[in-house]
């Protein structure tokens, strides 16, 4: 029996929880069999079969709370490997590289990225994982399964895994819910005309305080904003407040919180481009989202979001203001840009599907 490390779902997803809650769906619609773990299992569409199998752990593990992280950690460590024996479990597929140090039962792990070993502003335990606790979970790990080429070769670089272990197997979107959408009714309700748009957490290697700052000096027209949808992060989000007050542009940069996916779609396709600044990223999933929504892409020059986005974005130095900036100007401006940015992207997001990505997965661990 597969036993599914579900403790990063989350009652607001960021893009971890997304992969989660999708490739859990995806695999029971392919009548795979699992147990799976996890506080919050409310929102997920499974079959009765595998409902039935659902084991709800009784407290909060919020993943955006570092203290419940903590404590994420310490009921897997001591609690988890219990469960895994009452349950004959025979392998543990945990959906984030955090697992079971101390189990015979075999693991694979899903690793998105490894943005802890580069950003020195991560919280300290965060930064401590990355450098003790999931070099060990990978190396105890029977396969290892990763959403782009790029993060493979920085896990063999960086953690000296052997590439034979790793396996590539890219995300996808919900291709029902992320397409061209009419978002007039969520432009009336949040004032926006023509607006720049990023989406995702607001964490310091997101590199946003660029953005703000290249949408200033883009000299775009008083109708422009610059909107940024992202859970607002207590340790971050004043800092860039103080930013926005500092550079004269109150009103036109919008902080909207999290956005919830049934409103995400039309946001997304009214924006005259979805950009994202940031200065690491495993995979270019709000890129991908953009481009099935028709929506054009703007990103920083990383091997990850190449993968994903091939020649349908517009790519710039993370640490290039003024490229940034002449970017921003010339989407703007530029009618044809953005039509061919629009076509290009909407045939590339064809390429993904959580069917793909979900057979994949169950190909390498039946093959344990």
């Amino acid at each position: 029996m597969i036993g599914i490390n579900g403790t990063i779902l989350g009652c607001r997803p960021s893009g971890l929880g997304i992969y989660a809650k999708n490739i859990i769906e995806e695999l029971d619609r392919q009548g795979v069999d699992f147990i799976l773990y996890s506080s919050f299992v409310d929102d997920l569409v499974l079959s009765e079969k595998n409902r039935r199998r659902v084991h709800k752990i009784k407290f909060s593990v919020e993943p955006l709370d570092k203290y419940k992280h903590l404590l994420r950690y310490v009921w897997l460590q001591f609690i988890f490997p219990w469960y895994l024996k009452r349950d004959g479990i025979s392998v543990i597929l945990n959906l984030v590289p955090e697992g079971v140090l101390f189990t015979q039962v075999a693991q694979v792990t899903v690793v998105h990225d490894l943005i802890p070993l580069f950003s020195k502003r991560e919280n300290f335990f965060q930064r401590l994982n990355f450098r003790i606790l999931v070099p060990q979970l990978l190396n105890l790990s029977k396969s290892i399964v990763t959403d782009s080429q790029a993060i493979k070769n920085d896990l063999i670089f960086f953690l000296k895994i052997k590439h034979e272990k790793i396996k590539v197997i890219p995300i996808a979107i919900d291709s029902r819910r992320f397409k061209p959408s009419d978002g007039q009714e969520i432009k009336k309700r949040f004032n926006l005309s023509r607006y720049f748009l990023y989406v995702g957490n607001i964490l310091p290697h997101k590199n946003l305080a660029l953005l703000i700052e290249a949408f200033s000096r883009a000299e775009l027209g008083v109708e422009h904003k610059l909107v940024i949808a992202g859970h607002k992060d207590c340790r971050y989000y004043p800092s860039l407040c103080e930013f926005v007050n500092q550079n004269d542009l109150v009103g036109r940069v919008v902080f909207l919180d999290y956005v919830d996916n049934r409103d995400l779609p039309s946001l997304i396709s009214e924006a005259e481009a979805l950009v994202l600044p940031s200065l690491f990223e495993g995979f270019g999933l709000t890129p991908l989202e953009a481009m099935a929504c028709g929506c054009p892409v703007a990103s920083s020059d990383l091997p990850s979001v190449r993968e994903v986005c091939v020649d349908a974005a517009k790519y710039f130095n993370p640490n290039n203001l003024d490229e940034l900036s002449g970017i921003l100007k010339n989407i703007s401006t530029n009618k044809s840009l953005r039509s061919s940015l629009k076509a290009k992207g909407l045939e590339r997001a064809k390429c993904f599907s959580w069917e793909k990505c979900a057979k994949n997965l169950n190909e390498v661990i039946e093959n344990i």
